[in-house]
């Protein structure tokens, strides 16, 4: 009997084993853009998105303008984190207050200019 149970046991750790692998690959990989926002070397720039502003508006300005962006999570605010060189920073401003103009176009929202994280 202890060598039943024995070899069960060793069964259900191999089909364990097994299956862990199994999860592991079919796991999503990690894309090209989040590569890029967890590299070290990459420089970002953090807008935080007003209340009642589209953060899908937004991202349609930034894509047709040339930059990449994606809407996260930092700290307590959901903001738009955005690749930038310091350089750019000013084209990424207007950028933004054209997106947020056109979008508040015809309603009551009042957005203000851009200010990013940094600048606070």
């Amino acid at each position: 009997m202890g060598d039943v149970l024995a070899v069960l046991a060793t069964a259900l750790l191999l089909a364990g084993v097994v299956f862990g692998m199994y999860l592991r690959d079919c796991a999503p990989e990690e894309s090209p853009l989040e590569t890029r926002f967890r590299d070290p070397k990459t420089r970002t720039i953090a807008y935080v998105i007003p209340d009642g502003a589209d953060p899908v508006v937004l991202r349609l300005g930034l894509d047709r303008a040339g930059f990449t962006g994606e809407v996260r999570r930092v700290g307590n605010a959901e903001c738009l984190l955005v690749t930038c060189l310091t350089t750019e920073r000013a084209a990424l401003r207007g950028v933004l207050e054209a997106a947020q103009s056109s979008a508040s176009a015809g309603t009551a929202l009042k957005l203000g200019g851009v200010v990013f994280e940094d600048e606070r």
